[in-house]
């Protein structure tokens, strides 16, 4: 990347302190990359992309580490003058808790006086703003870009079989903090009571374009416009479907498919890049 960001922290309602990078240029207009499960923005290729076209193309930049960014990690906190540290990451994130995590950060573009703001989140990063938005009302935020959007439905995935019965198990043995045997998606460890609430926390079910009789009224609530953005070697033979039917939900929809491209858009930073600019210039 050739534009560097720099390094903050915010302190959140829980007391917690969270890492973020910033660039200010005193343009009225800022861009808010909220990151998917153990996402952060030092790690993503396309997310330092979108910073340094954003930022070439006149809006400042953030992008804010949540609880759930790195899978496990150490976190300050600083709870009445009591200093200490906390085990997060997401493998024991709480997805209620994003709530404070997006709180933190939209109060921290506020005290900058910005006009406009605008959100691309990825992954369950989608799904958090999608709840944050149902719950609390900001009228600085213009336009959401969700890329990568989640329907949850790791419980039926075979890699994951008897998962959901281990999680149980354990939180039932009062051992709800224990990690699982196997790692979610075969890629990130996992904690009991993080998974059964990623199967069972109907919140978090509310971009659900591979449900059955789904219900959309969460995203459908959103009145700004929304872009949602998909590889075709993530969402497979359906992407079309998947990114029709979201767009169909919203009131103000709209959406584009990236051929070969995979989750975390390797090696497709360019393009993305383009049709996101393309969305904000409308």
């Amino acid at each position: 990347m050739n534009i560097k960001l720099n390094q903050i922290e915010i302190k959140t309602k829980q007391n917690i302190f969270l890492e973020g990078y910033y660039f200010q240029n005193k343009n009225n207009k800022c861009i808010y990359f909220i990151p998917g499960m153990t996402g952060e923005f030092s790690k993503l290729d396309f997310a330092q992309k979108i910073a340094e076209i954003s930022i070439k193309n006149k809006y400042d930049f953030l992008a804010g580490n949540t609880l759930g960014s790195g899978e496990i990690k150490k976190l300050k906190i600083d709870d009445k003058g009591k200093k200490g540290t906390i085990v997060k990451g997401a493998a024991y994130e709480k997805f209620e808790d994003c709530i404070y995590d997006i709180d933190a950060w939209l109060d921290f573009l506020k005290s900058k006086n910005y006009d406009e703001i605008i959100i691309i989140c990825h992954s369950l990063g989608c799904n958090k703003i999608v709840h944050y938005l149902n719950k609390q009302a900001n009228h600085l935020i213009k336009k959401l870009i969700l890329l990568a959007p989640q329907d949850i439905k790791f419980n039926n995935l075979k890699i994951h079989a008897g998962l959901l019965e281990e999680a149980i198990k354990n939180i039932n043995n009062n051992e709800s903090n224990k990690l699982l045997s196997k790692k979610l998606l075969k890629s990130c460890l996992i904690s009991s009571q993080t998974y059964y609430d990623l199967i069972n926390n109907q919140d978090i079910m509310n971009i659900p374009y591979k449900t059955n009789n789904p219900d959309f009224s969460k995203i459908s609530n959103i009145k700004m416009p929304i872009l949602s953005v998909m590889g075709t070697k993530d969402g497979g033979k359906k992407s079309e479907e998947y990114m029709a039917l979201i767009s169909k939900n919203c009131q103000d929809g709209k959406y584009y498919i990236i051929k070969d491209a995979n989750h975390i858009f390797e090696n497709k930073e360019e393009e993305l890049s383009k049709i996101i600019i393309d969305f904000l210039e409308e």
